[in-house]
């Protein structure tokens, strides 16, 4: 007697499981009331600011910052937490740095005179400290890896700047210059900003910063503007870099047309050998190998160009191209068609081993640095601070762009990419007055509102 046996139901793959949790949450949050719903998202914004007050007190165990302070100040820093909690105002509290002092108690000039207890220098040299710190951590065991896994953590140091707008101008720092947001001339602080972003935007880790200043003391004294700025950044970065073995060759820097300088170009080239890649412009010229000669608008309507396709640069169409520039040299020419019907662009970089498609996704990590400047302006309002004195506004800026680095860290880190940084700080501003903070000595503020 033979016993026939029901056929087995197919094993559900990984995706379809995962498809099926995910339908299932959605299911059961569709079936919870307004109340429910609002709990459920207070419970996440605890969970999310309980991450973020242990990723701040590893950073200060890290930095060395309290103790410093302390010794600077001659008394207790026990208002470190109420200090986080006065500069971070709109990401940690949702109220206003005004309406934090008249509801707490707080005197209004203790973030300034905690600002002016160190100089500048050893504002940098913490935030510095503190951002390759955590680059180590995070490449640690790359050196050791693949040739496969170590490409897809290869670290493209990018650099921009940005003005941070002041509406006071008693710095020195402060001058007038051109406002992305406002499409206008306004007064602010010009500030580069050099980001490491490993693999393709798994991690982004803020390395150093500089402030240009616009009126350097004494009589015909040049001022060190953005190219000289980033130099000096990117070759002491990058010496790091390879002191510690952390990356097996120099990485790529990649920034905006304003950085294309080949003085900064063949600078960089000769300290720590790190390629620049840069966006082209229309107006530059070059000679083919044929000694045609060719501007950059005219490189998009080449008909002797071979386009090509990768599977390692979607979404567009590219040709590779060898010429010569009168300033940069034997360069390579990436020019670019993207298929979303946007206009088409051209990437330069001296003459180079690397190939285009590698190029390309260099290029795209450098949109990460625009979101950096987005999270430290609205986010954590860098241009809101309310000092005068030089000093004070670098320990001001520094300490923010820690808070940056942490919640980049700790966000991506800790929660596993489960949230975005945007998602983290929003529901914290929603619930500010819902949440218990013990770091932040916010008890006032922790009640459930009537």
């Amino acid at each position: 007697m033979v016993l026939w046996k029901s056929k087995p139901e197919p094993i559900m793959t990984v995706v379809q499981a995962r498809y099926q949790r995910r339908r299932q949450r959605r299911e059961q949050q569709r079936h919870l009331s307004r109340s429910q719903r609002l709990e459920r998202r207070r419970r996440r914004a605890q969970a999310h600011l309980e991450v973020l007050e242990h990723s701040f007190l590893e950073l200060m165990d890290k930095t060395e910052l309290e103790p410093s302070v302390r010794d600077k100040l001659g008394r207790q820093a026990k208002l470190f937490g109420q200090l986080f909690a006065m500069m971070f105002s709109s990401a940690f509290a949702g109220g206003s740095y005004r309406q934090l002092v008249q509801r707490l108690g707080i005197n209004k000039n203790l973030p300034g005179r905690i600002l002016r207890a160190l100089p500048r220098k050893s504002w940098q040299d913490r935030f510095r400290k503190m951002g390759r710190s955590i680059l180590a951590e995070l490449l640690c065991g790359v050196p050791q890896m693949s040739e496969a896994s170590r490409s897809r953590s290869q670290v493209t140091l990018v650099v921009d700047s940005t003005l941070m707008r002041k509406f006071s101008d008693k710095m020195r720092l402060v001058a007038r210059g051109y406002s992305g947001q406002t499409d206008s001339v306004v007064l602010g602080v010009d500030v580069v900003l050099l980001v490491a972003v490993i693999g393709d935007g798994t991690f982004i880790v803020p390395l150093d910063f500089a402030i240009r200043r616009p009126d350097p003391a004494g009589a015909g004294r040049p001022c060190h503007d953005k190219l000289i700025l980033t130099e000096t950044m990117v070759e002491r970065s990058v010496n790091w870099l390879l002191e510690q073995e952390l990356v097996t060759g120099p990485p790529l820097l990649v920034g905006d047309s304003w950085f294309g300088s080949s003085a900064l170009a063949k600078a960089l080239e000769e300290l720590c050998g790190a390629a620049l890649l840069v966006n082209g412009k229309a107006a530059w010229v070059f000679y083919l190998d044929g000694g045609r000669r060719l501007e950059g608008k005219e490189l998009f309507e080449e008909p002797s160009l071979q386009r090509r396709q990768s599977p390692q640069a979607p979404g567009m169409s590219y040709a590779r191209v060898l010429a010569n520039s009168p300033s940069f040299g034997r360069v390579v020419l990436s020019i670019v068609w993207p298929y979303d019907e946007q206009d088409p662009y051209y990437l330069l970089c001296r003459d180079t081993l690397m190939s285009s498609p590698r190029l390309l996704r260099a290029w795209q990590r450098r949109s990460w640095i625009e979101w950096c400047f987005r999270a430290l302006k609205h986010l954590l309002e860098a241009g809101a601070g309310a000092v005068h004195s030089e000093g004070a506004y670098y320990g001001h800026l520094a300490l923010r762009l820690m808070a940056l680095t942490i919640l980049l860290y700790s966000v991506q880190r800790r929660l596993h990419r489960a949230a975005t940084m945007e998602q983290v700080l929003w529901g914290i501003r929603e619930h500010w007055q819902s949440l218990d903070s013990k770091f932040l000595n916010l008890k006032a503020l922790s009640s459930t509102p009537s």
